[in-house]
């Protein structure tokens, strides 16, 4: 018999007593986005088949450094209360201990029109927060990719790929850039500045024209162990 840890599993969510500062009004729906993170060695298979079981999407990020290994995490939507959002983060907590997945991480993403993010100030920004973009750029076989990975550490941006969106002809690489230095209206400048870099437009980057899809602008509102990804991805202050 599986023993889970709930002690565990609800100190990765927020308690319920702060859920109206953390998330605003208690009665209204918004649209969050959920990723709860597992450790693996390799069992991409089985993690599948786990997510199928609970209804949520398997991803795979593939870090562009050969020292850190995959970030294995399960992917959902969801608008809700911020109740009905605590519990589906538990659920699907609880869902993958009780497979025997060890869970380290959950976070929970929202719009950066949020109501308690759209007038956030850097200096308000708690340690659990963050603006996150990622930047999809589509590679071909005569793009450069050595080209891209500087401009990308210019731009205090990271590469990775998603395991399951690749093919040989063409894939798509993801940049994420995150930052606690700026409010939305800021923040969403300085990606539209970064887009620019990457299709050779802006004046101050020539590391060549790469095809640039639309960038995805979050806010990263509870994030149980940012320093999960302290190995691959710094945050610009």
């Amino acid at each position: 018999m599986i023993r889970i840890d709930l002690q565990k599993v609800f100190s990765m969510v927020p308690r319920e007593e702060e859920l109206e500062s953390l998330l605003g009004n208690l009665e209204k729906a918004e649209h969050y986005e959920i990723h709860i993170t597992v450790k693996s060695d390799g069992e991409i298979e089985q993690f599948k088949e786990a997510c199928a079981t609970l209804e949520v999407k398997p991803l795979v990020v593939q870090l562009s450094n050969g020292d850190v290994p995959d970030d294995v995490m399960t992917s959902s939507s969801i608008t809700c209360t911020p109740g009905e959002l605590r519990d589906e983060c538990v659920r699907i907590l609880v869902g993958l201990e009780a497979m025997s997945w060890n869970t380290v991480r959950c976070k929970i993403e929202c719009a950066p029109f949020h109501e308690k993010v759209v007038n956030l100030e850097p200096k308000d920004i708690l340690p659990f927060q963050y603006f996150e973009s990622h930047i999809p750029v589509r590679m071909t076989a005569g793009d450069d990719l050595f080209c891209l990975g500087m401009l990308c550490q210019c731009l205090e941006m990271h590469l990775s790929a998603n395991a399951f969106k690749v093919n040989d002809a063409e894939r798509t690489l993801m940049t994420t850039f995150r930052s606690v230095g700026h409010n939305a209206t800021d923040f969403r400048a300085a990606v539209d500045a970064r887009v620019l870099a990457l299709r050779g437009d802006h004046p101050s980057y020539d590391w060549g024209e790469f095809v640039v899809e639309s960038p995805v602008v979050e806010f990263a509102i509870f994030d149980s162990n940012r320093a999960h990804d302290n190995q691959w991805i710094g945050i610009v202050p």
